[in-house]
Formats: C-alpha cells, sequence, structure tokens
C-alpha cells in the first residue's frame, strides 16, 4: 500500500507498507484512506505549513492516468511488497471469501 499526500505545488508526505496478504483490494483502499488522513492530521498538528481551512479531497484512480501523484503512489505501493509485512491484519471479507471458495471446493 502506498499513500501519498501532496499540495498543488510539492509532495508533502509519502509512505508505504506491506499490509500482508490476507486483505481484499477495498480493505487496503480503506486502510491506505485512514493513513494518509492520520498523517494528515499529525502534520497539521505540528503545524507543517497545513492548515486547518484547506480543503481535503479523496480521489481513488485508475491505474496508469496521468494524475499527479499517481506515479509516485504506485511505485510507494510496489516498493511497499518488497517489505516485511509487520502484524498483518486479516479482514473479514477475507475471511468469507475464503470460507465461500473452501465450501465451493468439496
Amino acid at each position: 500500500m502506498g499513500n501519498l499526500l501532496h499540495s498543488t505545488v510539492q509532495y508533502v508526505q509519502a509512505k508505504n507498507v506491506n499490509l500482508g496478504q490476507q486483505l481484499e483490494i477495498m480493505d487496503a483502499e480503506l486502510i491506505a484512506i485512514h493513513k494518509a488522513l492520520s498523517n494528515l492530521h499529525k502534520l497539521n498538528t505540528q503545524n507543517q505549513d497545513i492548515h486547518v481551512n484547506n480543503n481535503v479531497s479523496i480521489s481513488w484512480v485508475l491505474e496508469h492516468k496521468d494524475i499527479q501523484g499517481n506515479k509516485h503512489a504506485d511505485k510507494l505501493a510496489k516498493a511497499g511488497l518488497k517489505r516485511k509485512a509487520r502484524n498483518p491484519p486479516t479482514s473479514l471479507s477475507y475471511l468469507k471469501r475464503k470460507a465461500k471458495e473452501d465450501i465451493l471446493a468439496r
């Protein structure tokens, strides 16, 4: 997973992490949004040129679209896969899918 905070002029912060293999895509997307908002809040409380009155927008971007920051976020996500997953979560949706696959395989 990669998340990227940027203003209209510069990247503010970029991070990546390996979430493990027991999540669904939408779980990872929601975790990325949560992490990005948490990081934004931390930066705001540290008063690093991010102000309370700024508008924040969250957009899901199709892969390989020419949108500012998308290539950087994609590189972050791919680099995150190479990292070791520490305490990877398991989502309910993953468990449901696995249970259904198990039942159908019988």
